[in-house]
């Protein structure tokens, strides 16, 4: 399972895009996690696809007028967790195991976690 990382601009139909492209190109996306991140009017994407078409997606993803960065992830994705609060220390819930995840993109107020296999 690879996983690609996206920064979008906050957009309406920003996320349609890339999706439209991703069918375009005919790559099945696994899971596909959004929400709002640590640069204020971006969003945070992570798509997570076994398809071997994935790492042509990316260059075709930065030409997207909303993609302001994209970067593929080799690492082996089995769960992803979007914590976000509104106070300044982040109580992270149990539904995860965080001994073995790692951060993926941290903010004041938002982090995104990844747990591989």
């Amino acid at each position: 399972m690879r996983t690609i990382s996206l920064l979008l601009r906050e957009d309406w139909g920003a996320l349609q895009r890339v999706l439209q492209l991703m069918t375009k190109k005919r790559v099945r996306p696994e899971t596909v996690l959004s929400g709002r991140c640590e640069v204020p009017g971006h969003s945070r994407v992570f798509i997570a696809s076994a398809d071997a078409r994935l790492p042509g997606l990316v260059e075709h993803l930065r030409k997207l007028s909303d993609v302001v960065e994209a970067e593929m992830t080799e690492s082996p994705a089995r769960e992803f967790a979007f914590v976000r609060t509104f106070e300044e220390r982040l109580p992270l819930p149990q539904t995860m195991d965080y001994a073995a995840a790692r951060a993926l993109a941290s903010g004041p107020k938002v982090t995104m976690m990844e747990k591989g296999a």
